[in-house]
């Protein structure tokens, strides 16, 4: 069975254990980078932090002692930190590949996405619904008032009747406008469409 290796989305600044509070004063950073094809350009691709705990002065002295912090007594706090570059094998297009591999719950992204979705089809049926009570409260009332009397003056939705095959004013633009957003529209989608296939890095 392979070694899977899986990552925390930023760091702690402490622990608790055994209600003692422990700070992480001392960081390592491993930076990856990337040789592309041209000769001498670097591209990073990653980089991770380790957090330690150090306590005395100097927090870059590692002698097994944690820095621990009480309510009673001040402490003198000394940060550090040190940089490690890597080369790393993952390539430029696959840099976030680590971000799927994170230690915590990935499927939070997909549950958004649902949740999203339904608040989405819920507001639309909701709309949907009252437009359909207000049409067939006009229509009842429209034809109420065609049984009552033939010359009364048409009012409401009955007003559209004369407009709707009627071409806007400039036309010529509208036509342009709607050809542009349904353009962008479709790019935009196509874009969503391939990210989640992984063909876009």
């Amino acid at each position: 069975m392979g070694k899977i290796e899986l990552y925390h989305r930023g760091h702690k600044v402490g622990q608790v254990y055994k209600e003692n509070v422990y700070l992480y004063n001392n960081f390592h950073f491993k930076i990856k980078y990337h040789v592309g094809s041209m000769q001498g350009k670097f591209r990073i691709t990653g980089f991770e932090v380790e957090s330690n705990s150090h306590a005395g002065v100097d927090s870059c002295t590692q002698d097994g002692t944690p820095l621990l912090l009480t309510k009673d007594k001040p402490a003198k706090v000394s940060f550090s930190y040190t940089v490690e570059w890597e080369e790393g094998t993952i390539a430029w297009a696959s840099r976030w590949d680590t971000y799927l591999t994170s230690a915590t719950n990935s499927q939070i992204h997909w549950f958004s996405i649902v949740n999203s979705l339904i608040i989405v089809l819920f507001l639309s049926g909701l709309l949907a619904m009252i437009m359909v009570r207000a049409l067939r409260r006009d229509i009842a009332a429209y034809n109420l008032d065609e049984e009552m009397d033939d010359t009364y003056e048409e009012t409401g939705w009955k007003l559209l009747h004369g407009d709707v095959m009627r071409p806007p004013n400039f036309c010529t633009n509208l036509v342009a406008l709607i050809g542009s957003g349904v353009q962008i529209g479709a790019t935009a989608l196509a874009c969503i469409v391939l990210s989640v296939m992984g063909m876009l890095s």
